[in-house]
């Protein structure tokens, strides 16, 4: 198919897309209130449908006569023309309604209406039928389109060849056949610019219909279907590797190393295997994983494999400490179908076709099962991979809850001739007994040289260290060396040993001494976790305790959501000072100053085993910190994941709780009071979605059953209506102006808690015989049958019930 006639023809599809969407969508409003108004224009949509469907037929018959059509440009030419059969049946079928507006008259609006009531089926049949016309007609000329651009690339190549090769047998006529190759080359460059034209306007054309399907509000529906809140979290919480390090990936390896050129498997063809990178645990490999997924380095490769506008990059990130779907196959096959299909929403119907074909809102609530994610996978694969070439990158397989061996050879399973896939995995032995073989890398045995570069930036060059250097330096450079030895490759043992030597440097350490206390420190890393909690001063440590037990605990009851600064700032505060809150938003100044003691608190108690996330852009006034501080970077962390594992240790989390039970201290609590806090911080720039999570938070800390038992109950209900008398506006977005009005707010809380008591086995009549269905200035009600006690709990915030 030459370049203009494409062009032209991408057009044609692209108006048949268009006004299939426009009968879709006037039928499906027939099909819901039966108005006879629409036939008219359904009619008009029908008609240029079924006339552009014709075009598309007859153009690419008549390309035929002057050369034999590919299979796939058949294809297409037997699509348009079932589109153009069953657009001339619709319009039959349509043309027996009454259609002339002209002369309309109550009698014929009502015979239509009956008419169109009871014969709908008609209507849902084209729809259904046109539904799938669209997506195979779609998917066929990409497919077309993108064979013709390759077909014509090969003629030029092999005309090329051909020509070289009578070159090579014939060296008398050299002279003449290097002139026909000059003149090819010529002619190629000739036509160039305006073939680079045509083909640009090709991709616009195609990505305009891939936007009409986007758009299209099934297609809509089931990415949302797909989606779930947690699937980018671990991937934006890895920190950015230190500068300059891990560049080495691009880099051949030397005659000496036993590693894979990772730079070489990017480019190369015919590769039908994933490359494999295993390493210690605190080794880096997130980090370098998120590098590689973060750098321009990849993308620059990849495409030397890849033609432009044909490379499809995916990735996930599992992550141990998160949501069941973080740690799953399922969520990993959602979120890398999510992600796919986002890119070529062509490819719903083909890719999930049952679910499509049989879409129902009620859908909504049912979520996506392992084997319709595993089969929709491996249809994307299979028709995606005729015009593209996919790249997946997947972290961390050992994180998985689950089946590694059947998760390793699914894997590589996928690999392909335009398939590739990058996976990392601590050397567990399903992935070392699948993947053996495979081009592979260690990464302990391969960061030497960016331990050396971490070492130098924050301790050799440090001030102190400078100045000590110019009377031993000596000795500081046999320090620099004895950390790299006894690090064993292990990254996170030098970024916690060297923050270690740091603080000895700036409290006034000598060399000696800290070369003892290097010396002292053990290698593997849970014990340097122990000794770190250890060295913490008796001062802070029930402080210290305190608050990695609120951290367990958020992350336990919020599924991992981020914790922003903020609110672990009044976590820390008496349980009781958030009633006294006044109900507005922090200032500029109030902000800055909680999060700048918070850090400094959690530097202080937590000796690097916690630390707050520095991502952020210039603090301003205009932003929201209710919604907006867990989104810019300023959120609370485990320095990494093996923290979170040594903390739940039995022993380890016995002796952190021992620390506090003699006190009033609980953690739940504590953070009940936070997310009210936060609540009545929240300003007139808070989003519902906000709300709605700090409502979620605040129930579900209550419904606990290790902190609540309804005592202070009346007082938090009490807050929380002020904070929704506050700010109606706000409220009313989040239960629906109505019910707010009515009260009704508090009917939904009282269910959210039920459920959330329901979840932590706690009794119920702990928490919800003191729970109101309405109360203060919304109404007066109690629950019919209440015991005394409960009327007394909401007489105290509703003054004159009896």
């Amino acid at each position: 198919m030459e370049a203009l006639a494409a062009l032209s023809l991408a057009g044609n599809v692209m108006q048949f897309v268009d006004f299939s969407s426009k009968i879709i969508s006037e039928a499906r409003a027939i099909e819901r209130n039966g108005e006879s108004s629409s036939i008219v224009d359904l009619q008009r949509f029908a008609s240029n449908s079924t006339k552009h469907a014709g075009i598309i037929k007859s153009r690419l018959q008549a390309s035929s006569y002057t050369r034999p059509l590919s299979e796939e440009n058949q294809h297409l030419v037997d699509l348009a023309a079932e589109c153009e059969q069953a657009g001339h049946d619709f319009a039959t079928y349509l043309s027996t309604f009454s259609s002339s507006r002209t002369t309309r008259n109550f009698l014929l609006n009502l015979k239509d209406g009956i008419r169109i009531r009871w014969r709908q089926e008609g209507i849902i049949a084209f729809v259904e039928k046109l539904e799938s016309f669209q997506s195979a007609l779609t998917l066929a000329t990409i497919l077309a389109f993108r064979s013709s651009v390759d077909d014509n690339n090969k003629d030029i190549v092999f005309h090329l060849k051909a020509l070289q090769k009578s070159n090579d047998e014939n060296s008398a006529g050299s002279i003449k056949h290097n002139e026909q190759i000059k003149n090819t080359l010529m002619i190629m460059q000739s036509h160039s610019a305006s073939n680079l034209v045509i083909q640009q306007n090709l991709q616009n054309c195609l990505g305009k219909i891939s936007s009409l399907h986007r758009s299209t509000p099934q297609n809509q529906t089931i990415l949302k279907w797909l989606n779930f809140r947690q699937m980018a979290w671990r991937y934006e919480e890895i920190c950015a590797a230190y500068q300059e390090t891990f560049q080495w990936i691009f880099r051949p390896p030397g005659p000496t190393d036993s590693w894979d050129d990772f730079g070489s498997y990017l480019i190369g063809e015919g590769i039908d295997a994933p490359y494999f990178i295993n390493g210690k645990a605190g080794s880096g490999k997130s980090t370098l994983l998120r590098f590689i997924v973060d750098n321009e380095q990849t993308y620059n490769r990849l495409a030397l494999w890849a033609p432009q506008n044909q490379l499809l990059v995916l990735h996930f990130f599992f992550w141990n400490l998160g949501t069941s779907l973080q740690k799953s196959q399922t969520g990993m096959l959602r979120a890398i179908l999510h992600e796919a299909l986002s890119k070529h929403p062509e490819l719903i119907p083909s890719t999930l076709p049952d679910i499509y074909r049989n879409w129902k809102d009620s859908y909504v609530n049912d979520e996506p099962t392992f084997a319709e994610m595993k089969r929709a996978l491996e249809l994307f694969v299979e028709k995606a991979s005729k015009f593209l070439k996919i790249c997946i990158f997947i972290d961390g397989l050992d994180e998985l809850a689950g089946d590694h061996k059947e998760l390793a050879q699914f894997i590589h399973s996928l690999t392909g001739t335009n398939i590739k896939v990058v996976v990392s995995s601590r050397p567990i032995n399903p992935s070392v007994n699948i993947f053996r073989g495979c081009p592979t890398l260690r990464l302990q045995d391969l960061t030497r040289h960016d331990m050396d570069q971490y070492i130098r930036g924050n301790l050799v060059d440090h001030q102190a260290m400078c100045q000590m250097s110019k009377f031993d330096s000596q000795g500081a450079g046999n320090l620099v060396s004895e950390i790299k030895l006894k690090a064993e490759g292990v990254f996170l043992w030098v970024r916690l040993v060297v923050r270690l030597l740091v603080d000895g440097l700036e409290a006034g350490d000598s060399i000696m001494d800290l070369q003892r206390k290097l010396y002292s420190l053990p290698r593997d890393l849970k014990d340097l976790y122990r000794r770190m909690l250890s060295i913490i001063l008796p001062e802070y440590q029930v402080q210290a305790s305190e608050m990695l037990q609120m951290f367990h605990v958020w992350n336990t009851y919020t599924s991992h959501q981020p914790l922003g600064v903020v609110t672990f700032a009044f976590a820390m505060h008496p349980s009781d000072e958030a009633f006294d809150r006044p109900v507005a938003p922090l200032n500029l100044d109030q902000y800055i100053w909680l999060y700048n003691s918070t850090e400094a608190r959690i530097q202080s108690r937590c000796c690097g085993l916690l630390e707050v996330g520095r991502d952020r852009g210039p603090m301003s006034a205009a932003l929201d910190w209710a919604s907006g501080e867990e989104n810019d970077g300023s959120v609370v962390r485990y320095m990494h994941r093996t923290v979170g594992e040594f903390l739940v240790c039995g022993e380890v989390w016995k002796e952190m709780n021992e620390m506090t039970q003699n006190s009033a201290f609980n953690p739940a609590l504590n953070l009940s009071s936070a997310c009210l806090s936060m609540l009545k911080s929240a300003s007139t720039i808070t989003t519902a979605a906000a709300l709605k999570t700090l409502f979620g938070n605040l129930i579900n800390f209550l419904g606990s059953s290790i902190c609540f038992e309804g005592r202070l109950l009346p007082e938090y209900m009490q807050c929380m209506e002020e904070s929704v008398i506050k700010h109606p506006d706000l409220f009313s977005h989040l239960f629906g102006r109505e019910g707010f009005q009515d009260g009704d707010w508090l009917r939904y809380f009282r269910s959210d808690v039920e459920k959330a008591i329901s979840k932590h086995e706690a009794e119920p009549f702990k928490v919800l015989d003191k729970i109101p269905y309405k109360v203060g200035n919304f109404g007066q009600y109690v629950p019919p049958g209440a015991p005394l006690h409960t009327i007394d709990a909401v007489s105290q915030i509703c003054p004159g019930i009896d």
